[in-house]
């Protein structure tokens, strides 16, 4: 469960979404607060976990605790507050499920035409059943390193990307 989660919604998905967003160097407002708002998840999500893992690896969480946490949480992490569980917003969930889709459809893209998963991609269609909402399509355009994007609909539960 828990390694399941780590590894592929915060590694494979989560920080590779929003890795352009910590990279960004911009002094444009929006870009400076989209990159906090990372910042924090990724904090928040990190703590957590390793509060999560401390009991059954006590020393590396520990280490880790003091490395990135410990001048601003308590002395040990086996003295921290345990995480307060929180409710799950399956509209959002719903809301991300393309992008989460798009963003696969590419990283296979790319790996079967040998392709670098920073390779900058001219263009792609996607034919979805409903249409993708405009700060979802910018998150493909910089998550994927796409230039372009057109949208299409498509019958009911099919879904397809073209690249081109």
């Amino acid at each position: 469960g828990f390694l399941n989660f780590f590894w592929h919604e915060v590694c494979d998905n989560y920080l590779e979404y929003v890795k352009h967003r910590i990279y960004d160097e911009s002094q444009e407002e929006g870009a400076k607060s989209a990159k906090k708002s990372a910042q924090f998840v990724l904090r928040y999500v990190l703590l957590n976990s390793i509060k999560l893992v401390a009991p059954v690896l006590s020393h590396i969480s520990e280490e880790i605790y003091h490395s990135f946490f410990g001048a601003k949480e308590n002395e040990s992490i086996h003295l921290s507050k345990w995480p307060e569980p929180k409710e799950i917003d399956e509209a959002i969930i719903r809301r991300m499920e393309p992008l989460h889709r798009v963003i696969g459809e590419l990283r296979q893209y790319k790996a079967k035409n040998k392709m670098a998963q920073n390779a900058q991609i001219p263009s792609i269609t996607i034919s979805l059943e409903e249409g993708l909402s405009p700060d979802l399509l910018d998150e493909i355009r910089k998550i994927g390193k796409v230039s372009s994007i057109e949208t299409k609909p498509a019958e009911k539960g099919k879904f397809c990307i073209e690249c081109g």
